[in-house]
């Protein structure tokens, strides 16, 4: 009997090992085959998620979510890490934690209970940027730690914080980074460029795009930052250039942007002294805080996680060849690089050749800030997993340390926000539904809505700042937990450039100095500074403009139907490209002003009727509800001289220099529904271009670039090199055999200089002491009786981003040109920075020229800029459309 009951327990515990070795999650080394950080070896997006989901399933301190797909269809993860106890009740967590959101109803006494309570949410965000690959490698082995080993100190680590992980926030790239390296490794091409952006359309800037949320991925982080999760600290890892400092932690540089609560900026400092503490701990050199990266600038969402009263910080470590190491000469401490034996400036591409060890640190003096500075040395894959493993795990002290403060903070300054909004100025924003661009409106209340912002709209008729407004009328009380991100994206920033000694260039900021979103997007925002009253209703989601046609029809039975598209509405260009594809429908625009019916129209108005036994009225209905636009049905009869249209034939010039202008470009024409071709160096090199395009587009690229593109022995052959002189003249002869060329910002000089346009970029040359503008809105004067120009109002806004400016020449060729877009000849700063406003007095922004049978158009500033200025996307538009127009009737 004995013996049996010795069996069967013999057997149990059998079942019970095995079990647990069923369960057992291997480390990453074992999983991976390889310690992660080894040289040359990179775990991929696919192994990464696996490893995630065999962690969830092994543990129950970790859960695994896919919140999604990305833009090219790969999962979107995140981690819930915490104690079993806490991962029990996420729900009551996550409703605690919107309770602290909005504050309203909680008074003190009952958030202390919840903060006695609830751990404090944290999130980091790895990779958002895919060739700074070390941060998703470290998450392998961050999450197997917390996952398995059952130490006290990570016991208190789960006990009191609810830590969110997002291991990639960019999947797609680290896709494409992690394959590009594998296929280069080990060859002549181990440091070649990857030749094509890491994100499908935005490349770098996809941590440009909190505010606007174009992008999937924005939109994901978005939803866990204030609709899901609200957390009171969130860090966003990264990686940045190799010759200085081995890291940077908060505190950030100044300017301070007067918007971010003095509190969120002291709480998001004592955050980064422990990840500064732990690295010095640590024994890791080259730390350093406070310099370089700002407080300024709104884009990336550690940025607007300020705005909405959370600890925000970013960290940028050093990087290393994607996975191989990097050699850099080394320097004494406090010895200029210029002492360095073996070092010359002057040594003949020496530093933009990859395969050469980099040049010495130029910073080698200890200070408060950089203690122990980096001197040079190897610098690898490893040392970057090291470093990231360290301030994670010391960011996860500091909030575990600082729980209850952190969440305290967090309610009061919620409840501050909502206090200093009912005392007024400003007390509201208020958005008349009389807009020029009723969709422009819809994108910037959305953008704000999906941020987590309390928008109303007015039931009855208001009076307010001594105005009436209708009903319809969308209003944005002030007196709401993130009023400072309204405030932020709504009103003019003035950057507080620090004065510079005569013959010294100006400071150059971070990012850009000003973003302001009612002039970027030509959207009518009004400022009520006193409080007033209203019938007002919550709205949320933002309810789409209407798709409708509206009869003005006089006869019971109309014999000829003229349909009135407003050029006004960006979305009416959408419309335009789908019934473009309807063969019984002929679009043309008003090319004068005309009157029909009761009702005056404007030049450019955009007409469609029915080709001469056709119908249209189907398509008419389908196309205004597909995109949102409101249509006039008239029986007037309309005699007006008009451009015709068809369906441009559009190619869009990629280079192989991975072209975030070019990104956003194609981005944007896919969002309106213009087909496009993506041209090569050797697709324009090889001419006959006219028999396949109407119109060629380059966006923003320097003439440089253009030309000669990649170069260097260790870029793969078939990437290298530009256009070349054989691709300019192609595009020569393109334009000259009635092609039409238009160029984006920088690439003006290109066109400018291939074609002989009597146009002078004024700017070119002028040094930085005396012109400089980095990053504004502007506003400009604009022709909108020219068809690049119609639907535009007269005065409006445009982005300026170190941009060109010109003046039309005596013509020395056949080519004659005009001005579409002019600066005022006042300073013409609307918000952000300027210096030598007078260089843009009376300068042309946006010039026409004709060239053989052709045209040049040269839009001298990105009027698509990262997808935010509504207002100037016509003139992009229209140029496309106005290639494959003919103008009859004239």
């Amino acid at each position: 009997m004995l013996t049996r009951r010795l069996l069967r327990l013999f057997a149990a515990v059998l079942l019970v090992t095995a079990c647990a070795a069923a369960q057992e999650l291997p480390t990453p080394e074992k999983y991976l085959g390889f310690r992660v950080g080894t040289d040359k070896k990179l775990a991929r997006w696919d192994q990464v998620i696996e490893y995630m989901q065999m962690a969830a399933k092994a543990s129950d301190r970790v859960r695994y979510t896919e919140l999604g797909k990305s833009t090219m269809g790969h999962p979107f993860a995140l981690m819930v890490i915490s104690s079993p106890a806490n991962l029990s009740r996420l729900s009551e967590i996550q409703a605690n934690q919107c309770k602290l959101a909005y504050p309203g109803q909680l008074d003190e006494k009952a958030a202390d209970e919840i903060i006695a309570k609830n751990p404090a949410v944290m999130l980091i965000t790895l990779t958002i940027h895919s060739s700074e690959i070390g941060s998703t490698q470290m998450s392998l082995e961050l999450v197997h730690r917390l996952a398995t080993e059952k130490s006290a100190y990570i016991q208190n680590l789960l006990d009191n914080v609810v830590f969110l992980l997002a291991p990639s926030v960019n999947p797609d790239g680290q896709v494409m980074v992690v394959d590009w390296y594998n296929k280069n490794a080990g060859t002549e091409f181990e440091n070649a460029p990857m030749p094509w952006l890491y994100h499908k359309y935005v490349g770098h800037d996809n941590n440009r795009d909190s505010y606007m949320l174009t992008q999937v991925e924005t939109l994901h982080v978005a939803k866990i930052l204030y609709q899901d999760w609200f957390p009171v600290a969130f860090l966003d890892e990264h990686q940045m250039g190799s010759n200085g400092p081995r890291i940077f932690v908060p505190p950030f540089e100044d300017p301070v942007n007067p918007n971010i609560d003095p509190a969120v900026i002291a709480a998001s400092n004592l955050m980064g002294m422990y990840l500064f503490t732990g690295l010095n701990r640590a024994g890791l050199e080259g730390a350093q805080y406070g310099e370089r990266f700002t407080w300024w600038w709104q884009g990336s969402h550690k940025n607007g996680a300020w705005y909405h009263n959370m600890a925000g910080l970013l960290t940028e470590v050093a990087s290393a060849r994607i996975a191989s190491p990097i050699e850099q000469l080394r320097a004494r401490l406090g010895q200029s690089r210029s002492a360095v034996e073996g070092f010359s400036e002057d040594a003949p591409g020496a530093q933009a050749d990859p395969r050469r060890p980099l040049a010495p640190p130029t910073d080698t003096w200890p200070r408060t800030n950089y203690p122990r500075p980096w001197l040079g040395g190897t610098w690898t894959l490893r040392n970057i997993v090291d470093y990231e493993l360290t301030i994670t795990y010391a960011l996860l002290e500091g909030v575990a340390a600082n729980r209850a403060m952190l969440q305290k903070n967090f309610y009061s300054l919620n409840r501050k926000a909502i206090a200093t909004g009912a005392q007024g100025d400003p007390f509201a924003y208020v958005f008349p539904p009389a807009q020029h661009d009723p969709g422009a409106l819809w994108k910037l209340l959305e953008a704000l809505d999906l941020s987590g912002i309390e928008i109303f709209r007015a039931r009855a008729a208001f009076q307010a700042g001594g105005k009436d407004y209708p009903a319809g009328s969308y209003v944005i009380p002030m007196s709401q937990p993130f009023r400072n991100y309204v405030k932020d994206l709504l009103e003019p920033q003035q950057y507080p450039m620090k004065p510079t000694a005569p013959g010294q260039p100006p400071e150059r900021p971070y990012d850009v100095t000003g973003w302001t979103l009612p002039l970027q997007m030509g959207v009518t925002a009004v400022k009520i500074d006193k409080p007033f009253q209203g019938q007002l209703e919550r709205v949320s989601p933002i309810p789409l403009p209407e798709g409708k046609v509206i009869s003005a029809a006089k006869a019971a039975k109309p014999r000829m139907i003229t349909y009135l598209l407003p050029h006004e509405w960006n979305s009416s260009a959408r419309a335009v490209n789908r019934l473009l594809k309807d063969e019984s429908v002929e679009i043309s625009w008003a090319a004068e002003n005309f009157h029909a019916g009761d009702a005056d129209h404007s030049a450019g108005t955009i007409l469609v009727r029915a080709k001469a036994g056709k119908e249209v009225a189907a398509a008419i209905e389908k196309a205004t509800k597909e995109t949102n636009v409101a249509v006039t049905a008239t029986d007037a009869a309309i005699s007006v001289p008009a451009w015709k249209l068809r369906a441009p034939r559009i190619g869009l010039y990629q280079p192989w220099t991975a072209n975030m202008d070019e990104g956003w470009t194609r981005w944007l024409l896919e969002q309106y529904d213009f087909p496009y071709t993506t041209l090569r160096n050797d697709d324009i090199r090889a001419g006959k271009l006219n028999e396949k395009f109407d119109v060629i587009l380059f966006a923003s690229q320097s003439r440089n670039s253009i030309l000669n593109g990649a170069r260097g022995a260790w870029v793969r052959p078939e990437h290298r090199g530009g256009l070349g002189e054989e691709g300019a003249k192609a595009v020569e002869e393109f334009v000259r055999g009635g092609g039409t060329l238009v160029a984006l910002d920088d690439a003006a000089d290109f066109a400018i200089e291939a074609l002989g346009l009597p146009v002078k970029n004024t700017l070119r040359g002028v040094p930085a002491d005396k012109f400089y503008c980095p990053g504004a809105v502007l506003q400009i004067l604009v022709d909108n009786h020219h068809p690049v120009a119609y639907g535009m109002p007269a005065k409006t806004s445009a982005y300026f981003l170190d941009s060109p400016a010109f003046e039309i020449t005596a013509p020395f060729s056949t080519a004659a040109a005009r001005a579409v877009v002019k600066y005022p000849s006042v300073n013409p700063l609307q918000s952000g920075w300027i210096g030598g406003p007078e260089y843009l007095f009376d300068k042309v922004g946006v010039a026409e020229a004709n060239v053989g049978k052709g045209r040049v158009v040269l839009l001298g500033f990105r009027a698509q800029f990262r997808a935010q200025p509504h207002a100037t996307f016509k003139l992009l538009f229209n140029s496309l459309h106005w290639s494959a127009a003919t103008l009859q009737g004239k």
